[in-house]
């Protein structure tokens, strides 16, 4: 069966959403649908057109630097390249801009098509209107989607036919590593709160006469404005910057503060003791939903707390023994290929309508 994919950014771009369309492509492959992506090619640095070894074809369309003209080159792309959209079976958008902005006049073109949406995430808070719009519209003209959490049926008022959180390949390790270690693990953008886990680390540092180490996995916006703060206040810190592999860097980590699903379950899924904030209800409500939050991994809104539950983890590490061993048994459950079975179950229930 031919199935097309359409997301805004891809490899060699890296974050969830391009993660999540790789994996999910991968195992849909191994079910033999013969899957190609349309993306963008963001930055005109990477092939317009490339089979990957897990099976999939990657389409990216050509940016032009003409200002107000992006919507037209993607319009004129697909016209040049229709046959992609005529031979598939299903055609499936992670998110809604592919979909509202580049798609949209095709949908009315072919009406018999089999259309699909996955909801990933949120686009910062509090919510716009046109965000809620936009979503709604996509939900109404395609036949089914799949939400990356819970949270979006209650913010984006969303009615969910799948819903999944995050996956991992998940491998046994019985190598011993040097835990002792705290990490932030994300990008430094406003949306991860990355300036409240350094206020934690501040406090963090007073209470235990600087023996701590932090380190960081992850760019973005707010680095220079990060390192200063850690430069000022004398914190022994790592930059440790993007990272494409960054388990071999986790791998010895006691603690790991992160805020997304994908870097959560990662972080469980090597026995490390993790530890998410939220400063908004959106996104406590999208932690909150994670399957093992206050359980298997700690939620909180107030750097104070997160300061004290570090403290007392380095100092009675004993009592969360528990946690590693919890942590990796729910990132057994959940794997890419059981979100895969998702989207073929997705596809199933309306195709045969």
């Amino acid at each position: 069966m031919n199935l097309l994919f359409f997301v805004s950014s891809f490899y060699p771009q890296i974050g969830g959403v391009e993660r999540s369309v790789y994996f999910v492509s991968r195992e849909l492959c191994k079910l033999g649908f013969n899957v190609k992506i349309i993306t963008q090619n963001i930055d005109n640095k990477s092939k317009n057109f490339e089979i990957f070894p897990e099976g999939f074809s990657v389409y990216r369309i050509p940016s032009i630097k003409i200002p107000k003209t992006g919507i037209l080159q993607k319009w004129i792309w697909l016209i040049f390249h229709i046959n992609l959209i005529a031979k598939s079976h299903i055609i499936h958008f992670h998110d809604y801009t592919p979909f509202v902005k580049w798609f949209l006049p095709f949908r009315f073109i072919f009406l018999k098509k089999k259309y699909f949406i996955t909801f990933h995430g949120y686009e910062g808070f509090p919510i716009k209107f046109k965000h809620i719009f936009y979503r709604r519209l996509a939900e109404k003209l395609t036949n089914g989607n799949i939400c990356v959490g819970e949270f979006i049926k209650r913010w984006y008022r969303t009615n969910p036919d799948k819903i999944y959180f995050a996956a991992v390949d998940y491998t046994e390790d019985s190598n011993d590593y040097s835990e002792k270690d705290i990490f932030f693990y994300g990008r430094l953008e406003k949306d991860t709160d990355i300036t409240f886990y350094i206020q934690a680390i501040k406090l963090l540092q007073k209470k235990l006469d600087n023996k701590i180490c932090f380190k960081i996995i992850g760019d973005g916006s707010l680095r220079k404005s990060v390192l200063n703060f850690l430069d000022e206040n004398k914190i022994n810190y790592e930059f440790l910057g993007f990272q494409e592999n960054p388990t071999q860097f986790l791998k010895n980590a006691k603690i790991v503060l992160t805020s997304s699903y994908l870097s959560i379950l990662e972080s469980l899924s090597l026995g490390k003791i993790v530890i998410s904030f939220y400063s908004n209800n959106l996104k406590r409500d999208y932690l909150k939903s994670f399957p093992g939050a206050d359980s298997i991994f700690y939620v909180y809104e107030d750097p104070k707390f997160v300061a004290s539950r570090i403290e007392d983890i380095i100092r009675n590490s004993h009592k969360y023994e528990h946690l590693k061993v919890e942590g990796k048994n729910l990132a057994k459950e959940m794997s890419w290929a059981k979100v895969a079975e998702k989207y073929v179950a997705l596809y199933n229930k309306y195709i045969k309508k």
